[in-house]
């Protein structure tokens, strides 16, 4: 049982192969990035245990250990191996003592993505491995009335994502088999194509007010876009190809349906509206929400159907997204998530695979601003992050987590500086 492992040796913490993958920063730019990445690692590694929010993938131990892995690529620091699998064990041991809970970024599922993201190929297959996660997996989707919840953070969508990870074990395809199963029988017909309903427990007041209409979320971290993007990378592995192509066919001509005005800051809302809700308004820029999170899944339906024209809508919507200034993006802090880090991540992700120069030239920008905020205030690493407190109010807040947090920063910044490809962003349905 893999995830109830006590030592390092009983397995082995793959620091991803090197491929090629264009740093863009320039040279006093790229030096900044190793100085804030250096103060990162430095914190992180002093007060891992004090710091990390639990064992999750977005706030905790498991996320941590993804970072430190992938700094063990670009650092002179022998010891950051070492302390991916500290942290990898640190997340395990919490988790195993716990109920499961299967979500991706607060959950075991995460522990497990972490550590078949951190292994190598034939370690992935060796289902023995993952027994503890896989078991309770396999229990949930073999139930009769699988979890209603399908979003990438919490539900279905995060499951597969764990499941894309572990290939190429035989048990996994089931697990994504079983999910595009699901994820079809839940398809609604809609005007366009097909969609998915926002589960019950996510309507907003509006909505319960209204049962009878659509509901719909739009964001890749909870919404339709994230069902696409597991839909599409799950085709390009092989996994019911026909079908998961079928859906996406079918899915993606409604969501550019839902396309405001063009002349909207942004062209995507955070779900879909109807007259009796409030009108709809463009997302803020980031990737949970928005324009910015859309552009990589429909470069990966692009790519799965052959469909070049969602290519092409993929680049102009990434093109809307770099003419918004920082006054109007709403992004306020340097997070993967929503803010200056995770958009200039976006942006390089976009333009290592178009090349297109304003992309390019949007992510340098988006760097500069989260670099910008480097020693701002106190904070992990010289970062901090934007959270509610109790009373409802924004606050600053120390944050080593790799959604929202530092740890997240270090990582976009290394993609940004280095020539180590960040495949970790699988976990963010955008590689």
């Amino acid at each position: 049982m893999s995830l109830t492992v006590q030592t390092p040796d009983q397995y082995t913490v793959r620091t991803p192969a090197r491929v090629s993958w264009t740093p863009i920063l320039d040279e006093e730019s790229a030096r900044l990035a190793e100085q804030a990445i250096a103060a990162v690692q430095r914190d992180a590694e002093q007060h891992a245990t004090a710091l990390a929010s639990g064992p999750s993938l977005s706030r905790g131990h498991a996320g941590l250990a993804v970072m430190f892995a992938y700094l063990s690529q670009s650092t002179d620091d022998a010891r950051c191996e070492e302390l991916a699998v500290e942290r990898l064990e640190a997340s395990i041991a919490v988790f195993a003592q716990n109920p499961f809970h299967p979500a991706l970024y607060s959950g075991m599922t995460g522990a497990g993505w972490a550590l078949a993201h951190l292994s190598d190929a034939e370690d992935r297959a060796d289902d023995d491995m993952f027994t503890t996660v896989d078991e309770r997996i396999r229990r949930l989707l073999d139930k009769s009335s699988p979890m209603e919840e399908y979003d990438l953070i919490n539900g279905l969508v995060g499951i597969g994502v764990y499941a894309l990870e572990r290939l190429p074990s035989r048990l996994a395809a089931g697990f994504l088999a079983r999910i595009v199963e699901i994820l079809s029988d839940r398809a609604v017909a809609a005007a366009g194509g097909i969609t998915w309903r926002t589960p019950k427990a996510r309507w907003q007041p509006w909505e319960r007010e209204r049962p009878d209409l659509l509901h719909a979320n739009l964001g890749v971290a909870h919404g339709v876009p994230g069902i696409i993007g597991l839909l599409a990378h799950t085709a390009l592995q092989g996994v019911k190809t026909d079908q998961c192509c079928s859906l996406v066919e079918g899915a993606v001509p409604w969501l550019l349906e839902q396309q405001l005005p063009a002349s909207a800051g942004g062209r995507f809302a955070y779900s879909t509206s109807s007259p009796e809700g409030p009108a709809p308004a463009p997302s803020r820029l980031a990737w949970c929400y928005g324009d910015l999170g859309i552009a990589p899944v429909l470069l990966a339906a692009s790519t799965a159907t052959g469909n070049d024209a969602w290519r092409q809508e993929a680049v102009e919507l990434g093109l809307m997204a770099a003419a918004r200034s920082l006054e109007d993006s709403g992004v306020q802090d340097p997070g993967l998530c929503h803010g200056a880090a995770g958009a200039g991540h976006i942006f390089n992700r976009l333009y290592q695979a178009t090349e297109h120069p304003v992309l390019l030239d949007t992510a340098r920008r988006w760097f500069g601003e989260a670099l910008a905020q480097w020693n701002m205030r106190p904070g992990i690493g010289g970062f901090s992050a934007l959270a509610r407190g109790a009373d409802g109010e924004a606050e600053w807040v120390d944050d080593v987590g790799l959604l929202e947090g530092a740890a997240g920063v270090a990582l976009a910044l290394q993609a940004a500086s280095t020539s180590v490809e960040p495949k970790w962003d699988r976990m963010l349905l955008c590689s």
